[in-house]
């Protein structure tokens, strides 16, 4: 089992899947910088700006849009659709993770099955560890 908490399918895919991930992760992050370059030029604008902050913020108020409400509503529909068209593409986890047995504790922790079973019917339990954090035993209280 990996102790990583990232959850990377990336091995799983076929080259030709890598390939078009890799490419469309590449374009709607040049979408997104692009949808910011109106504000990094007014940003220039103001770091040039030697007036006062009157005159700076109505040229902030007059900058307007760069893009219509038409190409906003392009721009929404087809991200969205680059999205799904993305989920369809990559592969879907249907595995179920295998339930463990009591058998299985037990050979992990090197603990009897008894023990295991009379920890978990009794409502206080102490867990003995030795210097390296394994169990050692269990000591079942009532």
């Amino acid at each position: 089992m990996s102790d990583s908490l990232i959850i990377n399918a990336r091995p799983h895919l076929r080259w030709h899947r890598r390939i078009f991930s890799d490419a469309s992760t590449a374009m709607l992050w040049g979408f997104w910088l692009w949808l910011w370059r109106p504000m990094l030029s007014l940003y220039g604008w103001l770091l040039g700006l030697h007036a006062g902050l009157q005159p700076a913020f109505l040229k902030m108020l007059s900058f307007g849009s760069p893009v219509s409400i038409e190409g906003s509503a392009v721009a929404l529909v087809s991200t969205s659709s680059t999205l799904l068209l993305w989920s369809a593409l990559t592969p879907q986890q249907e595995r179920q993770p295998q339930q463990r047995q009591l058998q299985d504790y037990a050979a992990h922790f090197g603990l009897s099955e008894q023990d295991l079973l009379c920890g978990r019917n009794s409502s206080v339990c102490v867990v003995h560890h030795d210097e390296q954090g394994r169990i050692v035993r269990i000591e079942p209280r009532a």
